[in-house]
């Protein structure tokens, strides 16, 4: 799925446009033990209510492409009767009706969700007319409409609120308040069927994470059976470690800011002409290829990163995003962190004297220590 159509699924998800019909949920505690929630219509729901499950589910819907949520293809076994698309397909027509298929699917979710926090499971199964394309663009049009059914799941730790002192207006006193279960928003969502091109897409699910984190590697794979994505993290250190492993001794501080100026600019340039159709920049590995001997890579290290982007990448693009910090560069040591501005990798040089590495700043205004504006030497 891309941002557009991500955006449009968005715009359903408020008082006046939302499609959602009924929903469900279940609480799961460390112990396992559970308390599983109705089905209810949504349409029953309270307008206050409303708002809050429906903000749940637009967060479900948020975020950066391969950062919070990615695309994951079903194997063709998961396809087949007892695969996790077949028991999705499943629960989908069953409309949160059926409770077997329900408690198979929160059996499955709490066996192969593992968390250190007591959390809610909240289904959501919605029917979305899909417009014309000249409709959502603001054009009548008298095409017959396409139907989106699909099933939106959201988790979300709860939390344990403290106890505290509360205002009673009622009494106009101070009131011993217990504390209770809070739902924050969600950690982890997934929505079934994808919205590919505007229609349903069976064979992919979009799944959301807060932050990608060991538990999206164990879900994914015990869950869904989907090939894990290439995470943001993961990215950013295997790329890091090709660098090294390619330039070796001529991996300096002169070489490191080149790469990283060539990918931001490329970058910087897919932003400018913004192509609706892709939502980011991703390079094959002859594109990283020729970007590394722009920046003097020799034969010998071309075929070293070759060998070190098949090893870490596959045949996979990778996301450019995910691969440099585009508004800072962190320079490190064991005591000193300085960090600066992406464009402004003019200001700053390495440089041996006696033996020893320094880096040079060029200061070309003033300069702020402690919060207090320290005069040039004299």
């Amino acid at each position: 799925m891309i941002k557009k159509e991500l955006a449009e699924l968005k715009k359903t998800m408020s008082i006046t446009n939302y499609n959602i019909q009924k929903i469900c949920g279940c609480y799961v505690t460390l112990e396992n033990e559970r308390v599983t929630l109705p089905t209810k219509r949504f349409s029953n729901l309270d307008e206050d209510e409303m708002h809050k499950y429906l903000a749940l589910f637009k967060k479900s819907l948020s975020g950066i492409p391969e950062k919070n949520y990615y695309d994951l293809g079903f194997p063709a076994e998961e396809e087949a009767p007892g695969g996790c698309q077949d028991a999705l397909m499943k629960l989908r027509a069953s409309v949160l009706e059926d409770e077997s298929i329900l408690e198979a699917f929160y059996d499955n979710i709490a066996g192969t969700y593992i968390t250190d926090k007591n959390y809610f499971i909240l289904l959501a199964y919605g029917v979305y007319d899909v417009p014309s394309a000249k409709q959502v663009d603001g054009f009548s049009d008298d095409i017959s409409t396409d139907v989106y059914t699909y099933l939106l799941c959201s988790i979300c730790t709860v939390k344990q609120t403290k106890a505290h002192l509360m205002l009673d207006l009622g009494l106009g006193d101070l009131v011993d308040y217990p504390g209770d279960k809070a739902v924050e928003n969600p950690q982890t969502a997934f929505l079934f069927p994808s919205f590919n091109d505007r229609c349903d897409d069976i064979h992919e699910v979009l799944y959301y994470t807060k932050s990608y984190s060991g538990v999206d590697d164990a879900f994914i794979t015990d869950f869904f059976h989907c090939g894990l994505p290439i995470s943001p993290v993961n990215a950013n250190s295997s790329f890091a470690e090709a660098i090294e492993n390619t330039f070796e001794k001529d991996c300096n501080v002169d070489t490191v800011l080149k790469i990283n100026d060539e990918l931001k600019e490329r970058a910087d340039e897919f932003d400018r002409v913004s192509d609706p159709d892709i939502d980011v920049l991703k390079l094959s590995k002859k594109e990283m290829v020729d970007i590394l001997s722009d920046c003097g890579a020799n034969n010998e290290q071309v075929e070293a990163f070759e060998n070190e982007f098949e090893e870490k990448f596959g045949d996979d693009e990778v996301n450019v995003n995910n691969l440099i910090e585009r508004k800072t560069i962190c320079f490190k040591t064991d005591d000193v962190v300085i960090k600066l501005n992406a464009d402004r990798t003019d200001l700053i040089e390495e440089v041996i004297e006696d033996g020893s590495r320094y880096l040079k700043i060029r200061v070309d205004n003033e300069l702020v220590v402690n919060n207090i504006i320290a005069k040039r030497n004299v």
